[in-house]
């Protein structure tokens, strides 16, 4: 009884031992797995931050030249309503001397 109860006891340390093995294995398979994706989701969310970036940057420049170009716009205008003024009052001045 005795050589059967130690035969059992290995059987079942050896099963045991095999299927903790063998849990071992697919952990590692399921964490390489696992690693892979998350380096080509990281690689992904970095291709779309740099893309924003680009995105945000040309559309700040862009926005900086339409300000550009509207503030030397209304300088221009302006500058053509200070001369049609300076017109007026010359005018003026001159029909006030007559």
């Amino acid at each position: 009884m005795l050589n059967a109860d130690k035969a059992l006891a290995e059987q079942l340390q050896s099963k045991e031992f095999k299927e903790h093995y063998q849990q071992n294995k697919e952990k590692n398979i399921q964490l390489r797995e696992d690693l892979s994706r998350a380096k080509s989701l990281a690689q992904e969310i970095d291709k779309g931050r740099n893309l924003q970036i680009e995105v945000d940057r040309m559309l700040a420049n862009h926005l900086s030249e339409e300000l550009e170009q509207k503030a030397e716009m209304e300088t221009i205008m302006q500058q053509m309503r200070d001369e049609e003024l300076a017109r007026g009052l010359q005018q003026l001045e001159l029909d006030g001397r007559k």
